[in-house]
């Protein structure tokens, strides 16, 4: 091949191989440049040679090239911590470089960007413990309480009997302390057997994965605030009565109760309507958790948006506190009907013993409805992540198995056929890629059957804006000029709905650059196996006709859902291992 050289005549080269670059964004980047001076894709054609053959063509280093030093930090430059530390201090050593050259050089910080996708992965583990595991957390210190509380007034009796035999403070709360103790041990000793039991159901490892420091970490963590909830519960009402209770008060066991302090407040009624604040000052900022700028997602964290969520959730719960103990206590008539049709003449006396233990009643109630709540969001979240899982799956490769042909293949549809024979294939569908310049900036291009496309991948709504799936594909069935471009795109060239768009394709017969027009039919965000950022969609037929090609970038192979490792070790032993089958 010939290379151009600026002011000489062309030099000759022989190729010796043909290499990927995988990173061709961060390789060939403007380093130090403002982004809009970037180009808009890396260049098509790239040459890679030895530095002394580069000198020997191009002879003294022209002032056009530039030199790139890679840097590979050892490990050890990374300090440990969380991941937005390391990140952070990634970022300042960068910065101390920048500064050192005194603008000499400038720095393209790969690494960095590699850390921050691992920092916007922390920050959704630790939305993931606000959502779910503080929740829990609070139910299980609740539950604690509850049980050790349970038996609070027989406690209360027999710590009056004993000071009433002459039992010293000190020997009372020395009692209190041992049973708050011995609750607290045994209680974390079973919990931590539970979960040692069910991490090795459902995770094979006991300690859930973690490192065996972080689970003894985790385990003594969650043993001493067993402990600390024993102890409040236990030995500081055993501190209060001692010291201001006498002994004849203490063995009782009638008398008038007040409300709870909270109750008497309207703390209740103050929390849920703060939550609703919150909530409607978040939603009139317009906050998201997740953004997706040009098809990238990325975190945004305001911790202030888990506040009300989490008033609500308190205040609820008081709120029920205070719904059932009025609906037991002032609502005992319609308690005792409601119970005649069970107790029969049975039912007032029924009523009356649930108004006198109604605080108790309350308690429960309160516990069950948080542990129903934790247990539905749970679920919910659950369902939803698998969903979402699998439709970033399909996202992402495509279908059950996709066959992708390797670069420069010119493997028809017809090949589609080969593989529908196989066992368990239920359909199989070809689709194009290829790469067409809009304008000057390059875009993936993929050629679809808008008729039969649906068949070997799944096409939600939501992938497209301007129509639902089906009437997006009817479009393009109806318009074989028809096209579907990126919000982006759109964006960026003022589109509307109709307009022609002129893009450049690779004519297969000429190997040139190409003209081809398009009409523009709506915007699609995502589709199976396309990237994250531009990209077109268009009528595999008319690709075909007007670049005279009709090659297959991939298969998309449709298993029902199941035995897909058979189904693509089929596929590869029958067209050979050239093809990438997943």
């Amino acid at each position: 091949m010939t290379i151009a050289r600026p002011g000489r005549p062309p030099a000759t080269v022989v190729i010796s191989g043909v290499v990927e670059l995988p990173q061709a964004n961060s390789l060939f980047q403007k380093v130090g440049a403002p982004s809009q001076s970037q180009p808009s894709a890396p260049p098509d054609n790239v040459v890679l040679l030895p530095g002394s053959q580069f000198h020997q063509i191009f002879g003294p280093v022209p002032s056009v090239v530039t030199t790139q030093i890679h840097v590979a930090r050892t490990a050890a430059a990374a300090t440990n911590g969380s991941a937005s530390g390391v990140h952070r201090d990634h970022r300042r050593r960068a910065h101390h470089l920048e500064a050192k050259l005194a603008g000499a050089g400038t720095v393209g910080d790969n690494l960095g960007a590699v850390l921050d996708a691992a920092r916007a992965d922390a920050l959704y583990a630790r939305i993931l413990f606000l959502f779910l595991g503080m929740p829990g957390i609070l139910l299980a210190v609740a539950l604690t309480a509850a049980v050790a509380g349970s038996g609070a007034d027989r406690r209360r009796r027999e710590q009056s009997l004993l000071r009433t035999r002459g039992a010293l403070r000190r020997q009372v709360l020395t009692l209190a302390a041992i049973e708050a103790v011995l609750l607290g041990v045994i209680g974390s000793a079973v919990g931590l057997g539970v979960a040692a039991v069910l991490g090795l159901s459902f995770f094979e490892s006991p300690r859930f994965g973690a490192s065996a420091a972080a689970a003894w970490l985790w385990g003594g963590l969650a043993t001493g605030v067993g402990l600390a909830v024993a102890l409040a519960v236990v030995l500081v009402p055993a501190w209060r009565e001692t010291k201001a209770t006498t002994v004849v008060a203490g063995r009782a066991t009638g008398g008038r109760r007040t409300g709870p302090w909270w109750a008497r407040y309207g703390l209740d009624l103050i929390l849920i309507a703060g939550a609703a604040l919150v909530l409607w000052s978040t939603n009139r900022s317009g906050y998201t958790l997740v953004l997706a700028p040009e098809g990238v997602p990325s975190i945004s964290v305001d911790y202030w948006a888990f506040l009300g969520p989490g008033l609500f959730w308190i205040g609820a719960a008081l709120l029920t506190w205070r719904l059932v103990d009025l609906l037991l206590g002032r609502g005992r008539p319609l308690v005792t009907r409601l119970l005649r049709p069970i107790g029969g003449p049975l039912a007032p006396t029924i009523a009356a013993m649930f108004a006198r233990q109604r605080r108790l009643l309350a308690r429960g109630v309160v516990l069950v409805a948080l542990a129903l709540s934790f247990a539905i969001s749970t679920a919910i979240f659950n369902s939803t992540f698998q969903q979402q899982s699998e439709v970033d799956a399909r996202l992402t490769n495509g279908a059950d198995v996709t066959v992708t042909e390797p670069p420069g293949s010119t493997v028809g549809p017809a090949a589609a056929a080969t593989i529908a024979t196989l066992p368990r294939v239920h359909s199989v569908e070809p689709l194009q890629h290829r790469f067409a310049y809009v304008g000057t900036d390059l875009q993936d291009l993929y050629g679809i059957r808008p008729d039969t496309i649906a068949a070997a991948t799944s096409l939600q709504d939501g992938y497209f804006s301007g129509g639902t799936a089906a009437q997006l594909m009817s479009r393009l069935s109806a318009q074989p000029d028809g096209i579907l471009v990126s919000a982006e795109t759109v964006k960026e060239f003022q589109l509307r709905l109709g307009d022609r768009i002129n893009l450049r394709l690779q004519d297969a017969r000429t190997k040139q650059l190409t003209t081809v027009g398009f009409h523009y039919l709506g915007i699609a965000k995502e589709f199976p196996t396309a990237p994250k950022d531009s990209f077109l969609v268009a009528n595999a037929s008319y690709i075909a006709k007007t670049t005279g090609s009709d090659a297959v970038g991939a298969f998309l192979v449709d298993t029902g859902g199941a035995s897909t490792t058979t189904v693509a070790a089929q596929i590869q032993a029958r067209l050979g291992t050239s093809r990438d089958c997943r």
